[in-house]
């Protein structure tokens, strides 16, 4: 008897059947109302962070503003990039906004407590001289 292939994809799921990189949503994640709160570019944003998840680099995810822009405008990535933070799906490591190196995310689980008292809620510190209040070094601070 042959060896069962592992991970083999449906034709409706992928161009071709071989093992494919995907993107895993679980039904909780899906009806949950944090998941039911994002709007379609956020959801879409969010897909595109987690398909560079390869299992080991949860706080070290590159995604430039030109890969954001790709998707969708500069000023709807900001905004949806941001409600993910805020809903705590991802956080800001690093962000590079005025140089050419890319901003650094991380995969958040705050998303799982969001709506109760135990939602922690964090924002990006406002800073002088920068535009968009987009600075170099960790983006967010714990709300107290």
């Amino acid at each position: 008897m042959g060896k069962k292939e592992k991970n083999k994809w449906h034709l409706f799921e992928s161009l071709t059947t071989g093992n494919h990189r995907h993107v895993r949503i679980s039904k909780t994640m899906y009806d949950h109302q944090a998941w039911k709160a994002l709007t379609s570019y956020e959801r879409d944003l969010y897909l595109h962070i987690k398909m560079k998840y390869n299992g080991r680099n949860n706080d070290n995810i590159s995604f430039t503003y030109k890969e954001g822009q790709e998707l969708m405008s500069r000023s709807r990535f900001i905004k949806a990039r941001d409600r993910l933070v805020e809903l705590g799906f991802i956080d800001i490591i690093e962000n590079w906004r005025h140089s050419n190196r890319p901003t650094i995310y991380g995969l958040s689980a705050r998303w799982r407590h969001y709506g109760t008292r135990l939602f922690e809620e964090v924002e990006r510190p406002k800073t002088e001289g920068c535009k968009d209040g987009l600075f170099y070094g960790n983006q967010h601070t714990t709300k107290k």
